[in-house]
Parts: structure tokens; sequence; C-alpha cells
């Protein structure tokens, strides 16, 4: 759902020939699927991923190691779990 729905949004902000509502974002998404198929949805959804990935993986891999250092830095935040 989140791929398609940014696929539209991007599409919106790129264009200013195109004004968003939400009868304009169904008619666009409907044309990409029946002019491109299920996958056109999901176009350039490679490059966000090529994005997020490494960031997901840092803040994963970092995070255990340093929440010793935070609690000790900031004693009073008790959301750092």
């Amino acid at each position: 759902v989140i791929a398609p729905g940014d696929r539209v949004k991007i599409l919106f902000q790129t264009n200013a020939e195109l004004l968003f509502s939400w009868r304009n974002a169904w008619n666009l998404a409907s044309k990409i699927w029946s002019e491109e198929g299920l996958r056109g949805l999901w176009r350039g959804h490679s490059a966000t991923l090529l994005r997020v990935f490494p960031y997901s993986a840092t803040s994963f891999a970092s995070f255990h190691r340093y929440r010793p250092a935070l609690r000790e830095a900031a004693p009073d935040l008790n959301d750092i779990t």
C-alpha cells in the first residue's frame, strides 16, 4: 500500500500540471495500473529501498551497542529501552 501511494504522491509533486485531489490520485493510480500493470505502481521503489536499507541496518546494528551510553548520559529518559 505504501509504495503505490508514494509513487502517486511523487508524480503529483514533480508535475505542476497535476492538481491533487483524492479523486485525481485514484484516477492516476488506475491509469498507471491500466497502462503499466500492477508492477507500474512499484516502479522506482528499488531506489527507496537502496536508501532505506543501509540506514535501517545501521540503526538496528548499533542501537544495543550504544544504549548503555545513552542511559548513562541521559538517565531521566525512560523511553530508551
